[in-house]
C-alpha cells in the first residue's frame, strides 16, 4: 500500500506478485491432501486462508488488471458490485492479517477455470516486436507513424463548409477503396487452389503431423504441415489432389514453417475427418471460386482481422456432400454424391467430404502439459491431486482446485511473459527424497486379465511373420504389437525377426538377445508361437511354406487386421508384415488388449541369462557404495544431426553434422536458436550437471552414463565431470572382454537398458524421439514407480540462455521452479503425445480397494484359472464342451 500511495507502481506490482508466490508455497507446504485425511479441521483453515489470499490478490492487482479481479469475484461467487478494499467498513486493516476470516465457513465458490490462456509462439513474437527496445525508442516510433499519417491527411481535400462534397484525391480514393474491401469479409478473399501432394512424410518432431510438399501451380512446391496422421494413412496422401488455402500467413509448427493449409471436412466432434477432393479433371493451380462472391484474394490474410476464422463459420456441405459457402456451390470444382458420411474418401474421388470444413494443420500440440501436472511438489502428489481435486464433491474439492488454479495462473502468467527468473522465490527441494520410489497412491502393477480371456484356439487362421525394424527398443514395441496382432487375428505367431540395421551392425536376432523359451511359455495363454514356419510336403518334396507379403499402414487400426490382413492370411495360409515398426495403433479402447501388451513388454521379453547376469553384476558394483543414478545422455552425432543443433560446435564439427543430416534425414531449414527455444535440442552434459546441482545433488553422487560415443570430444564432458566426478559406464564397471566385441550393438544397449531399469533414479536428457528413454520410463513406472527425473527442455531453455547472456541472478531458483513441476515417476494421466509404452496407467495397474470396480486387482489365482482352461481346451478339443465364463470362474 505504501508503494502504491507513493506511485511506485512497479514496486507495488512486484510486492503483489511476491504475495502470490508466498500463497502458492503456503498451499503446497501445508500438504493439504494429507491434512484432509488426517486432520480436517486444519485442512479447513488452510483452504479458508488460501481463498482469503486469492481475494487479497484480486484487491491488490485490481489497479493493474481490473478484468482479472472481476473474474476472481466470479470464481469466488461474490457479487460483481463488491467493492475491492483491503479494509473493513471501519477502515481497519485487521482482516488483512487474518485472511482465513475474509470468507465465512461454508461459503460456496463458483466454477473454477483457468484465467489466462497460453501465449502461443506468434503471440510472444507480436509482443516482442510491439514492446521491444526502450521507452524512448517506442516514443520515436510512434512519432514517426503519427507524422506519416499527418502527411497522408494533408494530401486530402478538406470541406469548405459549403455543403458540397469535395472530390477526393486519387490517393484518398485508393485509401477508401482499400478500406471498403478490407471491411467486407467473404470467401473471395481466400486464395483456395487445387494442389497435388508431391511428397509426404511424418513430422520428425510430432507424431500427429505430416509434412507435405504440395504443387499449387507456382513452379515450385510449398511446404505444408498438416495434422492428418490419425485420420488419413500416409499411403493415401502421396500424389493426391487436395484443396489448399494459399494466402495464410506462414507459421512455424514444431520447427518447420508451414506455407499453406490443406482443407478437410469433419463431423462436429472431429472424430471423422476426410480431405476435400477436387475432381480428377481439375488442374493443379486452378482457383476454387463460388458464384456471387467474385473478387481477387488478399495477398496475405491479416491474422488480426480473423478473415479465415470468420469465413469458416459459413463453410459446410449440403445433403449431397457438396462443398458450399452460404448456400453457394463452387462452379470451379463440380462435386458429386460419393456415399454416406463415414466412408473413407479415396484419391481422385469426386466427393468433397462431410459436414464441416476444417483446417487441420492449425491443430498445434501443447508441449507445456496441463495445469494439474504442475501441482505436485513431489512425485506422488500429482495423482493424489487428481483423485482429490477433481473427483471429490463438496467444498474442499472445489476450493482446492480454485485456489491452486488462481495462484498458479497468476504467477505463471507474469513470469512467462516477463521471463524474469531472478524474482522467483527460492524453492527448497530435498534431493534425498528422490532416492526412494514415488508414491503409488494405492496402485500396483497388474497386467493379468480381469475379464473373460479364452486361451488361443487349437486351430488358428494361419501364420503371422513380422520384421521388426529399428533399434532395440523400437523392435521391442514392435514385438508387443505383433503378439497383439496375432491375438486379434487368431493367428499363430512366428518368432519375430529383428532387423540387422546398419547403425547397430548387429545381426544377433531374437535368439541372440531374448530368452526364447521363456517368451513362448509366458504367452501360452494368449497366442500360439512357433520358432519357424512349418515345412510343406507335396509329391515327395519338402518345401518351406510361402508367405504373402503386406505393408501395414502406420498406426493401423484393429479393423485393418480383422479385414485386409485376415483375408490375405486365410487366402494364402501365412502373411509377412514388413516393415513392422509403429504398425498398430497405440490407443485402443480395449483394456485387455493393452494389458496383453504389458504382459509382453514387462514379463515375456526377458533378456538372455548371460545379459541378465552381466547387468546385475554392474548394478551390484554400483550399489556397493550406496545409491546411484542412471542418465541417458543423448549427445551422439545422429541425434544432434537430427535435432539440427549445430551452432555450439566448431566449423569442422558442424560440417560433419550437416553432412550426416543430408545423408540420413529429410532436408529442411533449421535455425539453432529456434530449435533450442522450443526444447528440440538435447541438454548438453554441462546443462545436465547444472540441473542436478540446482536440485540439490552434490559431487558425491554416483552416476551411470548410458550413452553412445559423445560428439565433440572431452571438452563437453569436462564441466560435467568437474561437477560430478563419480561417473561410470558399462565399460568402466563391466567385464571388458564381454562388451568389447559389441559395444555399439544390441548387447551393449540391452545392458544399458537393464542398468537404467534397476537404478535408483533415471534421468533422460532427450525423451523424444527416443524409444530407449520412453520405454524405460514406462518400464520403471510398472516396476514399482521408480523415480524418473524428466527435464522440461522447453522451460529450461530460456533460463540457460539468460545465464549465457550474463543474467545469473536467481539461476538455481529458476531451475528448481521448473524441475519442481517435473514428473517423477508416480501414477499420472496419459496425455497425448505421451505414448502408452511410456505410461501404461491405468490399464496395467490395479487397486486392492478401488473406488471404480474396473480398477480392482484380479484374484491371486488368475494364472491357475488360465492354465486350467488351456489344459481343458487341449484335452477336450475333439469333444468340445461349453466353456465357463472366466469372470464367473473368478467370482
Amino acid at each position: 500500500m505504501e508503494a502504491m500511495e507513493k506511485v511506485k507502481l512497479k514496486q507495488g506490482l512486484k510486492i503483489g506478485m511476491s504475495i502470490s508466490s508466498e500463497g502458492n508455497a503456503y498451499l503446497q507446504d501445508s500438504q493439504f491432501w494429507k491434512l484432509y485425511k488426517e486432520d480436517q479441521a486444519s485442512c479447513s483453515i488452510v483452504m479458508r486462508t488460501s481463498v482469503g489470499l486469492v481475494y487479497l490478490l484480486a484487491c491488490l492487482l485490481e489497479p493493474f488488471m481490473p478484468s482479472f479481479s472481476l473474474e476472481v469475484l466470479k470464481q469466488l461467487n461474490l457479487p460483481s458490485e463488491t467493492h475491492f478494499s483491503l479494509c473493513d467498513e471501519n477502515g481497519d486493516l485487521e482482516r488483512v492479517r487474518k485472511p482465513w476470516e475474509i470468507l465465512p465457513a461454508g461459503h460456496k465458490i463458483g466454477t473454477p477455470y483457468p484465467l489466462f490462456k497460453e501465449l502461443k509462439d506468434e503471440d510472444v513474437e507480436f509482443f516482442r516486436v510491439k514492446f521491444a527496445g526502450s521507452q524512448a525508442d517506442r516514443v520515436l516510433k510512434a512519432e514517426a507513424e503519427a507524422k506519416k499519417l499527418s502527411e497522408q491527411l494533408n494530401k486530402m481535400e478538406i470541406s469548405d463548409g459549403s455543403g458540397k462534397k469535395p472530390q477526393p484525391t486519387k490517393s484518398a480514393s485508393v485509401v477508401k477503396m482499400k478500406t471498403s474491401s478490407e471491411s467486407e469479409v467473404s470467401i473471395s478473399r481466400l486464395d483456395i487452389r487445387v494442389g497435388q501432394i508431391k511428397e509426404v512424410q511424418r513430422h520428425p518432431g510430432a507424431d500427429s503431423l505430416y509434412v507435405e510438399e504440395i504443387d499449387v501451380g507456382e513452379g515450385s512446391t510449398r511446404t505444408v504441415v498438416s495434422g492428418l496422421v490419425k485420420y488419413i494413412p500416409l499411403e493415401e496422401m502421396k500424389d493426391r489432389k487436395v484443396c489448399v488455402l494459399c494466402n495464410l500467413k506462414p507459421a512455424t509448427m514444431r520447427g518447420i514453417k508451414s506455407q499453406a493449409m490443406v482443407l478437410a471436412a469433419s463431423s462436429s466432434d472431429h472424430t471423422n475427418v476426410e480431405l476435400i477432393n477436387p475432381p480428377h479433371s481439375a488442374q493443379v493451380g486452378e482457383r476454387v471460386a463460388f458464384p456471387g462472391f467474385e473478387g481477387q484474394p488478399d495477398n496475405v490474410l491479416n491474422p488480426k482481422k480473423k478473415v479465415w476464422e470468420t469465413v469458416q463459420l459459413d463453410l459446410h456441405t449440403n445433403s449431397e456432400l457438396v462443398a458450399c459457402y452460404k448456400g453457394a456451390q463452387t462452379p470451379t470444382v463440380k462435386a458429386q454424391f460419393c456415399g454416406r458420411f463415414g466412408e473413407r474418401v479415396v484419391p481422385d474421388s469426386s466427393c468433397w467430404g462431410s459436414l464441416q470444413w476444417r483446417g487441420l494443420d492449425l491443430d498445434r500440440e501443447d508441449e507445456r502439459g496441463r495445469g494439474a501436472e504442475a501441482l505436485g511438489r513431489r512425485y506422488g502428489h500429482k495423482q493424489q491431486l487428481k483423485q482429490l481435486g477433481w473427483g471429490m464433491k463438496g467444498l474442499f474439492g472445489r476450493l482446492s482446485v480454485a485456489v491452486v488454479v488462481l495462484l498458479i495462473c497468476t504467477v505463471s502468467y507474469f513470469f512467462t511473459f516477463k521471463g524474469n527468473h531472478g524474482s522467483i522465490d527460492k524453492l527448497e527441494m530435498n534431493a534425498e527424497e528422490l532416492w526412494s520410489t514415488a508414491a503409488s497412491g494405492g496402485w500396483r502393477p497388474s497386467s493379468a486379465p480381469r475379464s473373460d480371456w479364452p486361451p488361443p484356439p487349437i486351430e488358428s487362421n494361419g501364420y503371422l511373420r513380422v520384421r521388426c525394424n529399428g533399434g532395440l527398443n523400437q523392435q521391442r514395441t514392435a514385438i508387443c504389437n505383433a503378439v497383439l496382432a496375432a491375438r486379434i487375428m487368431n493367428a499363430t505367431l512366428v518368432l519375430p525377426e529383428l532387423d540387422a540395421n546398419s547403425f547397430w551392425h548387429d545381426d544377433s536376432g531374437f535368439h541372440g538377445i531374448y530368452d526364447v523359451r521363456h517368451f513362448i511359455k509366458s504367452l501360452r495363454y494368449d497366442v500360439r508361437i512357433v520358432e519357424k514356419l512349418p515345412e510343406t510336403h507335396k509329391n515327395g518334396k519338402t518345401k518351406k511354406m510361402k508367405t504373402h507379403q503386406l505393408r501395414p499402414p502406420r498406426d493401423a487400426p484393429i479393423s485393418w487386421y480383422t479385414t485386409v490382413a485376415l483375408e490375405k492370411m486365410k487366402e494364402h495360409g501365412a502373411i509377412y508384415l514388413t516393415p513392422f515398426s509403429h504398425r498398430l495403433a497405440e490407443e485402443i479402447d480395449n483394456p485387455e488388449y493393452q494389458r496383453l501388451r504389458c504382459r509382453v513388454n514387462y514379463h515375456a521379453l526377458r533378456f538372455k541369462p548371460h545379459i541378465m547376469k552381466l547387468s546385475h553384476s554392474i548394478v551390484n558394483k554400483l550399489r556397493a557404495q550406496g545409491h546411484f543414478m542412471a542418465i541417458h545422455l543423448r549427445f551422439e552425432m545422429d541425434m544432434l544431426a537430427f535435432a539440427g543443433c549445430f551452432d555450439i560446435f566448431t566449423p569442422q564439427e558442424q560440417r560433419i553434422l550437416k553432412k550426416y543430416r543430408e545423408e540420413n534425414f529429410a532436408a529442411k531449414e533449421l535455425v539453432y536458436s529456434e530449435r533450442r527455444a522450443i526444447g528440440k535440442c538435447p541438454l548438453t552434459p554441462e546443462e545436465v550437471g547444472l540441473v542436478l546441482r540446482a536440485m540439490g545433488f552434490d559431487n558425491s553422487t554416483r552416476i551411470y552414463l548410458a550413452a553412445g560415443e559423445l560428439f565433440g570430444g572431452k571438452r563437453f564432458m569436462k564441466p560435467f565431470k568437474a561437477l560430478f566426478p563419480h561417473l561410470e559406464n558399462r565399460n568402466t564397471v563391466g567385464p571388458a572382454e564381454e562388451l568389447a566385441e559389441n559395444t555399439r550393438g544390441l548387447l551393449g544397449s540391452a545392458v544399458d537398458y537393464m542398468v537404467c531399469l534397476l537404478s535408483d533414479i533415471f534421468m533422460p536428457t532427450y525423451d523424444g524421439p527416443s524409444n530407449f528413454a520412453n520405454n524405460l520410463m514406462g518400464h520403471r513406472l510398472y516396476y514399482g514407480f521408480r523415480t524418473t527425473i524428466q527435464p522440461d527442455r522447453k522451460a529450461l531453455a530460456p533460463i540457460f540462455i539468460d545465464r549465457e547472456n550474463g543474467q545469473t541472478s536467481g539461476f538455481e531458483e529458476a531451475i528448481r521452479r521448473v524441475m519442481f513441476k517435473s514428473k517423477f515417476g508416480g501414477p499420472h494421466e496419459r496425455v497425448h503425445p505421451e505414448s502408452f509404452y511410456t505410461n501404461s496407467w491405468p490399464e496395467c495397474f490395479c487397486q486392492t480397494s478401488p473406488t471404480d470396480p474396473a480398477n480392482k486387482c484380479p484374484p491371486e489365482n488368475v494364472m491357475e484359472i488360465l492354465n486350467s482352461r488351456l489344459q481343458s481346451d487341449e484335452t477336450d478339443m475333439l469333444d468340445p464342451v461349453s466353456r465357463s465364463n472366466l469372470t464367473d470362474s473368478m467370482s
